[in-house]
């Protein structure tokens, strides 16, 4: 005992006190003040815990950032309370998701920037035609009109309320349209009707050709979707409705062509006056 030395409590109650006679270590020990400790737990707050090659930091129960080095988990994924893959970078290092993790829903970054994007992350395109980019069949076709005084004048396809009458859109598919998905197809219309709950009856179809196959052959799928649009009490006031194509067999890169048609032989349709459509935007998702 002749090397020993008493402290009396009042000469160790703070931590700087007890720092200044400690020599600095590393390694395990119980009381470490130098570099790379270890500890042998966790940190409680926030809540850091070190389970095998994975590093969890952890700021409530149920959601945080895991960090791993080696082992066949993620590298890093970043937790909600709902979403166990908010943010993850996968094991290769060379993506990085948002959303899900990859499963279903999600946007994806490569290591180039490219951005790709699955189930509900996708985005929606638009090819927009006016009245006057439409091919008028020679059967039966609508009639390009000009409209308006003044304050400018724009075409209207003016479809007949008796006699069923149509038109046609034609354009590529993108090359990052994402197959199988629904087409919308929107419809702005008016019509000189001013009768409350009169309406007016819409069809579309298409069809789809891929490179190398006969536009000459081409046909439409014959499973038109209807559509049964309400106009309005106030005469060329603009109505927008749609129509949607459900899963159809269109590819990307697909010149595709849809045919509208007035149903003015449907008891529905009641519409007294011509639908004239201004404008036929045709909606559909894409992945990048």
């Amino acid at each position: 005992m002749a090397d020993a030395t008493l402290l009396h409590n009042d000469m160790i109650d703070a931590s700087s006190e007890l720092l200044n006679i400690m020599d600095d270590e590393t390694g395990t020990g119980a009381l470490v003040f130098g570099t790379s400790p270890t500890f042998t737990t966790s940190i409680l707050t926030p809540k850091i815990t070190n389970t095998g090659a994975l590093i969890n930091i952890q700021g409530a129960a149920s959601y945080g950032i895991t960090f791993n080095d080696d082992s066949a988990d993620a590298d890093l994924r970043i937790k909600t309370d709902t979403n166990a893959n908010f943010i993850l970078v996968d094991a290769s290092g060379n993506a990085l998701f948002i959303g899900d993790g990859g499963t279903t829903n999600y946007t994806k970054f490569d290591t180039t920037g490219a951005q790709t994007f699955a189930g509900s992350a996708m985005p929606i395109a638009e090819v927009s035609f006016r009245a006057q980019d439409a091919d008028l069949p020679a059967t039966s076709p609508a009639a390009l009109t000009g409209v308006g005084d003044a304050n400018g004048k724009f075409q209207t396809l003016n479809f007949d309320p008796n006699i069923d009458e149509n038109a046609d859109f034609s354009f590529k598919m993108p090359g990052n349209y994402e197959a199988g998905t629904n087409v919308v197809i929107e419809l702005v219309w008016m019509s000189a009707d001013t009768t409350a709950s009169h309406e007016a009856v819409f069809t579309a179809d298409y069809w789809a050709v891929a490179d190398s196959e006969d536009l000459d052959s081409a046909t439409l799928s014959g499973s038109p979707v209807s559509g049964t649009f309400t106009d309005s009490t106030t005469a060329g006031a603009r109505n927008t409705h749609s129509l949607t194509l459900i899963s159809p067999t269109i590819a990307p890169e697909d010149v595709v062509n849809i045919r509208l048609t007035r149903d003015a032989d449907n008891v529905a349709d009641d519409c007294v006056n011509d639908g004239q459509i201004l404008q036929v935007n045709v909606q559909f998702y894409v992945n990048s």
